[in-house]
């Protein structure tokens, strides 16, 4: 016992005997090593000859460095200096040698003794036998190994038949079904993808767990990448009647590398949530760059939506696995709560950290900064040329939806492009009509397609407006282009809007030839014509499945 502690509840009549008696049985049946020594050993306790193979008649009256090893000794003054100034010394990690010559690592605390003109009198050390922990930590270890195995080789088996049932059931989809019969064949379709993803985040979970998970480097494009997760995604948001947008900033003129899966998987989780808990309004992902050097570019990544909000107490742990809002929002929304956490990880990872901005009532914004070396190899596609044809043109944007029209609007700008924005059908004619008094002329109306055909019906007013004839008029709609707006919409392109068909759309309005030079290269718009391709392929299907075989076949004819 340390000089000078105080024993607590002690009392009064205790005499100091009972209490030598009882520290002494604490000592004694200690199940870590009490060694005690004034140059000398003068306490051994139990606990000492089992963890180093000496008894006490072999230990007590030896040298305190009887059983250092010769390289530790050095450490062991060390110590002692380390005391006679005052210090303490806790949990230091060392060695000792046993009775038979081999070493052990322990864990040791030491407690100074000190004489009435404060020198070093003596010391009492406990010391911890680590090899117990090492080998409980390389149970725990192998038995994570085994739980992400065994849940590899599960999720497997159970990926084989979801891919079946939601494979049969997107063809079916295909098929002339009753209403009713459609509507069921959709639940089937919509719950297989759910049981899948909760089977990959489970895998995923487990194997960040066990530290398992690599990441890759590989070269990649970011616009196309972000270009594809939000058209996956188009869907959902069109389904909800949401705004869904993205940002790439055109100053990242650069390929990436680094692990683009993982990046999607991140994005994918982000804005998933987002469109689930997002009832009215806007998503939107933005990615814009924090710095760049000769090497590398450090790129911020944003999910901002218009949803739910989250509740300053559940922020500080959501992160953690199984969490979310509250009870009541896991039975409505459904969902595990371990894509906000895999997400996490992965960013920590990839040496980054995963922050939220949120509010009740007014929507989240998950952001996160992450560091990619720049691709050897990959260029980007989204490298606007020089062209002198957006040269003096001004265009309108009509969108109900601020961030669309935000988004819009710095793609406009980044080209030369001058632009006003506006919320209302009602705006966009008073503007029209001023600009033109003004000797202002907007060349082109971007119109949002917006509730009930309300885009289409103002480009019908623009267009029988014999002042605007020269106007051009581009509708950027939830689908394919209505009927009835051929004579009247001079482009349509689905939402979310691609940067790079808005801008070969708007040269191809504005050029005045019809050569593809100065257009962007956009690989995923770029094909030949479907089925062109297919005559005389044959393709082997290797699946030890039958089912999925049957299946692939059907997808491929």
């Amino acid at each position: 016992m340390k000089a000078g502690t105080k024993v607590e509840h002690s009392s009064p009549e205790m005499s100091h005997a009972v209490r030598e008696e009882i520290l002494l049985s604490l000592v004694w049946n200690s199940m870590d090593a009490i060694v005690s020594a004034d140059g000398v050993i003068d306490h051994w306790n139990p606990a000492a000859e089992r963890l180093y193979g000496y008894t006490a008649e072999e230990a007590i009256g030896r040298p305190a460095t009887f059983f250092v090893p010769s390289d530790k000794l050095e450490e062991f003054e060390q110590m002692k200096n380390r005391l006679e100034r005052g210090e303490r010394i806790e949990r230091l990690v060392t060695q000792r040698l046993r009775k038979d010559g081999s070493r052990v690592e322990v864990e040791i605390t030491v407690f100074a003794v000190m004489d009435s003109e404060g020198r070093l009198a003596a010391t009492s050390v406990i010391s911890h036998d680590m090899t117990e922990n090492r080998e409980l930590q390389k149970k725990v270890e192998e038995t994570a190994l085994l739980k992400t195995d065994f849940l590899a080789k599960m999720s497997h088996e159970i990926r084989t038949p979801l891919s079946a049932i939601i494979g049969t059931a997107e063809l079916q989809m295909l098929t002339e079904m009753t209403p009713e019969q459609r509507r069921r064949m959709g639940i089937i379709e919509a719950s297989g993808k759910l049981l899948l993803t909760i089977v990959d985040d489970i895998l995923d979970f487990s194997k960040l767990s066990a530290g398992r998970l690599v990441l890759e480097a590989v070269d990649f494009n970011l616009v196309s990448l972000v270009q594809g997760i939000v058209d996956a995604l188009g869907g959902i948001a069109r389904s909800k009647e949401l705004e869904l947008a993205f940002y790439v900033d055109p100053g990242i003129k650069t390929g990436l590398r680094g692990d683009p899966n993982r990046v999607r998987q991140i994005l994918n989780n982000l804005l998933s949530n987002a469109l689930k808990f997002t009832s009215i309004g806007e998503v939107l992902l933005r990615v814009t760059k924090r710095e760049e050097t000769a090497d590398d570019v450090a790129l911020r990544f944003e999910v901002i939506d218009t949803g739910i909000g989250i509740n300053p107490d559940v922020q500080k742990r959501l992160f953690q696995p199984f969490v979310q809002a509250e009870e009541s929002i896991s039975r409505r929304y459904g969902g595990t709560g371990l894509g906000l956490v895999i997400s996490a990880q992965l960013v920590e990872q990839m040496r980054g950290a995963i922050q939220v901005d949120s509010e009740l009532g007014k929507g989240s914004n998950f952001h996160f900064d992450l560091r990619f070396e720049k691709a050897k190899q990959i260029q980007p596609d989204r490298a606007v040329p020089t062209t002198e044809v957006f040269k003096g043109i001004h265009a309108l944007v009509v969108s109900e939806g601020a961030v669309s029209r935000a988004v819009i609007s710095q793609y406009l700008d980044s080209w030369g492009i001058k632009s006003l924005s506006i919320a209302s059908a009602e705006e966009a004619v008073s503007e029209l009509r001023s600009a033109r008094e003004q000797s202002l002329n907007y060349a082109v109306v971007l119109l949002d397609e917006g509730r009930n055909n309300s885009g289409v019906r103002l480009a019908q007013i623009i267009k029988d407006d014999s002042v605007f004839t020269d106007t051009k008029i581009v509708i950027m709609g939830s689908g394919p282009r209505t009927s009835g707006s051929a004579h009247i919409v001079d482009s349509w392109l689905t939402k979310p809007v691609r940067p790079s068909l808005l801008f070969n759309s708007l040269q191809e309005l504005f050029s005045k030839s019809d050569g593809d030079n100065g257009k962007f290269v956009d690989p995923s718009t770029v094909g030949i014509p479907r089925h062109a391709w297919r005559k005389d392929i044959r393709v082997l299907v290797v699946e030890d499945n039958l089912t999925n075989q049957v299946l692939i076949k059907e997808q491929l004819v």
